[in-house]
Order: structure tokens, then C-alpha cells, then sequence
């Protein structure tokens, strides 16, 4: 004989087949994550990531689940127009700073993506310091996307224009040789592709050793880098974009564009990853 289910069975039945019918967007959700994805998780909170959300992280080989990802957003403002120090509020519209307005940079453009902070700063210790590769094809594809549409539209309106190209801050052959890469030498490559220019490695070298910025305080930062660089002569009569990782005191780009003025340069650009927010940074 069949069993009877009493009136509460009944309401208890009703009420998990209910419970179960909302869960199931949300659990078909997590398995499609885990099953159809190989459990690919956000690198920076471990999070799973569903394709949809990242996928132009996950094809850069660094998957970012929705609010990692956000942590990337460049600085649209708050910052010095002529060198890029961050101002506490960020709101504010690029502006020249009083340092900049009381001595201008030597250089006649400065772009960036964003300040040397949160992910941006992990990321970029990831691929300097420790060789991640991918996190430096994120890096360098996120300061293209921001940078090439501006810079492009100010050597476009220069008068005067003259024939440009790409430089890298180098590294000396023995930290090459120990890193194995130039660090700037790779943030340039999808940045050159954009712009269609040509990425010239050998148009500035090191010409000594020194020991790592982030090693220094501010006082032998600002003058370590005199006398460190040379300039190849066929960039005389150009316009030059020099792109470094990241800017703390600016005396490395600095020198870098007074070594290429000097060398006939017509002018130069600056491109750089980040910015520290305080010259205390290290990086």
C-alpha cells in the first residue's frame, strides 16, 4: 500500500524543490566555471573566472575575475599635465604642477597609465622581478589602449613634424644578461604596433653600471643618472617617444632627454607605465 505523506512532509517537499529551483542559475553558473573553463581563477583573489568576464585577460595569459579587473583603470585625472605627479584628488583635470610651472621638463609630452599602486604595482613586480611574461603582455597591452589615441593625436597637430620613433630606457648588458629582458624594451612593442613606429632599441644605451634605483633614496636617485647614457647620431632630426616602466623622481628620463636634445633630437615624448605616488616609491 502507498505510503501517505502528511501535510507537513508535503509543505517541507514543496519548499526544498523551491529552494533548489532559485539555486539552480547559480550553481549551473558555478559549474559551467569549473567544468567547461578547467577551473581558471583569478590570479590576483583567486576567484573562478567565467570566460564572458575576462576573457582579453585570460588570452593575455592572466585571467582577472570582474573586480580585479576594475583595479586597472587608468588615471584619467588628478595629475601633473607636464610630469605626472599624482595629486591627492583625483577628480581634479590634469593640471601642471608648481614644480613644473617654476622649471618646465625637458621633454614636450608626458603620458601614462596609472599610478604604481594596488595591481598595477603586484603585477609589475610579478613581471620585473620575478619573470612573468604574461603579466607584462597585460601591462603593456592596458598602456597602448590608453596611451597610442593621445599620443597619436599630439604628433599628429605638431607642427613641424618630424619623422618619429620608439626608444626603451635601457638596461646595461650585464642586467640584461641577468635578467634576461628589458623590461621597457617590452611595454614599447604593442604601443610601436599601434602607432606604426619603429621600435629602435639601440637608439639610447647605458654606458655604466648602476646600482638599482630602487636601492637609492631620493638624494642619489635624483643624481645617479648623470653621465649614464649615450645616444646613437642617426637620431638627430627626429622626434623621439621614450618609454620607461615606472617614473619616481624623473632624474632617469631627465638625463635620458637631455642626452638626446643633445644629440639633435628635434624633441621628445614621454611614455611611461606608472607613477609612483610619492617620490618615496620604489620601483
Amino acid at each position: 500500500m502507498p505510503r501517505l505523506i502528511g501535510d507537513e512532509q508535503t509543505i517541507s517537499l514543496a519548499g526544498s524543490a523551491t529552494h533548489f529551483a532559485r539555486e539552480l542559475p547559480r550553481l549551473f553558473k558555478l559549474a559551467l566555471r569549473g567544468l567547461a573553463w578547467g577551473n581558471v581563477r583569478c590570479r590576483s583573489c583567486s576567484e573562478l573566472v567565467f570566460s564572458t568576464e575576462s576573457t582579453a585577460f585570460i588570452e593575455a595569459g592572466t585571467p582577472l575575475c570582474v573586480s580585479c579587473a576594475a583595479l586597472l583603470r587608468p588615471r584619467r585625472g588628478g595629475y601633473c599635465s607636464c610630469c605626472g605627479s599624482l595629486f591627492p584628488n583625483a577628480e581634479l583635470p590634469p593640471t601642471p604642477c608648481a614644480d613644473c610651472l617654476r622649471h618646465a621638463p625637458p621633454w614636450s609630452g608626458f603620458y601614462f597609465f596609472a599610478g604604481y599602486e594596488h595591481l598595477v604595482q603586484s603585477l609589475f613586480v610579478a613581471f620585473k622581478f620575478h619573470g612573468d611574461l604574461a603579466a607584462g603582455r597585460l601591462l603593456a597591452k592596458l598602456l597602448s589602449a590608453v596611451v597610442s589615441p593621445a599620443l597619436a593625436g599630439d604628433m599628429a597637430g605638431t607642427a613641424n613634424a618630424a619623422p618619429t620613433l620608439l626608444a626603451p630606457v635601457p638596461v646595461h648588458k650585464k642586467r640584461l644578461q641577468q635578467r634576461g629582458f628589458n623590461q621597457s624594451f617590452l611595454l614599447a612593442k604593442p604601443l610601436a604596433k599601434a602607432l606604426h613606429l619603429p621600435l629602435v632599441s639601440e637608439a639610447l644605451w647605458r654606458t655604466r653600471l648602476d646600482p638599482p634605483q630602487s636601492s637609492l633614496g631620493r638624494k642619489e636617485r635624483l643624481s645617479g643618472p648623470r653621465g649614464a647614457f649615450a645616444a646613437h647620431p642617426l637620431v638627430a632630426g627626429h622626434e623621439i617617444v621614450l618609454v620607461d616602466d615606472v617614473m619616481t623622481t624623473g632624474a632617469t628620463l631627465r638625463e635620458a632627454t637631455r642626452v638626446f636634445l643633445e644629440a639633435g633630437a628635434v624633441r621628445v615624448r614621454i611614455v611611461v607605465l606608472a607613477r609612483t605616488p610619492s617620490a618615496a616609491g620604489a620601483a
